[in-house]
């Protein structure tokens, strides 16, 4: 059987991902729950590991920004985007900062995780 990761972000806590958090099936969804120090629930959002990790060991999970770096002719370019899944492929894609979708496990091996976007929307800005 393979492992199943998860992680899941909390607007309260604006980070992710949330080191205590309930994991429930209702009416077919995966929900998750943060506990707040005063015993209440609060429902956040999951997100899945990839199963992939970048170049220095760090878990891929939806939603994660990557940077990486590729060569063409001549130069190399700077590349960054957010990792998402298709559903039409059935694979792990990465949209980039030129607009153009690549699979993760192809294109984007060598990549590093620099935040998410729950967290650090500003990364994907195009004049970083």
């Amino acid at each position: 059987m393979r492992e199943i990761k998860l992680a899941a972000y909390s607007d309260s806590q604006g980070r992710m991902p949330i080191e205590c958090f309930t994991v429930r099936f209702e009416d077919g969804v995966i929900k998750a729950f943060e506990h707040a120090d005063n015993g209440e629930e609060s429902e956040c959002q999951i997100v899945q590991h990839t199963g992939m990790k970048d170049r220095k060991g760090v878990d891929i999970y939806d939603g994660d920004i990557v940077r990486s770096q590729f060569s063409v002719p001549e130069e190399h370019v700077d590349a960054w985007g957010k990792v998402e899944f298709c559903q039409e492929s059935g694979a792990w894609r990465v949209r980039d900062n030129f607009g153009e979708f690549d699979l993760l496990f192809e294109d984007w091996m060598h990549c590093k995780v620099i935040g998410n976007i729950h967290s650090n929307p500003e990364l994907l800005e195009k004049d970083q």
